[in-house]
């Protein structure tokens, strides 16, 4: 199986876009839309569920939380600029969770993972406390790490 980085091919480059746009769909695989949402700043990552954490993420970016009005905001423009479609996502918060919905520390934003399903059409959309998403994370490191 071959996974396309898309951040390789630069799609801010309408050639590379193009490029982009011709590539067969790859059934087998997905995409997953992982984001670190703190008080200060935002940072999304695609990740293929093949290759996981180990393969790295396919493209990663990071936003000021301060220079937007909400979490979906960034969301747009992230998944505008990779051209992307995950079918996955799962974001840790700074702030409590319940029932899927988070009011983000020092920032107007309430994230409600319904919302964000329904507006990008991601099937399966989670939202941890961001010191939940990172003990669970601990396990699947590399010993080194």
């Amino acid at each position: 199986m071959k996974l396309y980085a898309i951040s390789d091919l630069h799609v801010d480059f309408p050639e590379n876009r193009a490029a982009l746009e011709t590539l067969e769909p790859h059934p087998e695989d997905w995409l997953i839309l992982a984001g670190d949402i703190g008080a200060t700043k935002t940072v999304l990552a695609l990740f293929s569920r093949t290759d996981g954490l180990q393969g790295g993420g396919i493209h990663e970016t990071r936003y000021e939380g301060d220079e937007y009005g909400s979490l979906e905001e960034i969301i747009a423009e992230f998944l505008e600029k990779t051209g992307a479609q995950p079918e996955a996502a799962c974001f840790g918060v700074a702030g409590p969770v319940n029932n899927q919905e988070a009011q983000i520390t020092n920032l107007p934003w309430v994230v409600r993972a319904e919302s964000i399903r329904t507006m990008f059409g991601i099937e399966q959309v989670t939202l941890l406390n961001d010191l939940e998403s990172i003990a669970t994370a601990v396990p699947h490191l590399p010993l080194e790490n």
